[in-house]
């Protein structure tokens, strides 16, 4: 479980990137990019957890 606002990192397949990431950013999370392992193929992606509703 992450809180709202919480950095996650999920390690992928070189040929995953944008799927992966359109999923994250589907669901709301922001700040989501892809980050290359020391061969130069994406590996992993980063974002933060959207924040919950506040009632008005």
């Amino acid at each position: 479980m992450l809180k709202p606002g919480g950095l996650f990192a999920v390690e992928i397949g070189y040929d995953q990137s944008q799927a992966v990431e359109a999923l994250f950013r589907a669901a709301g999370a922001t700040e989501v990019r892809t980050v290359k392992d020391l061969s130069t193929h994406d590996r992993v992606v980063l974002g933060v957890k959207n924040p919950l509703e506040t009632p008005a």
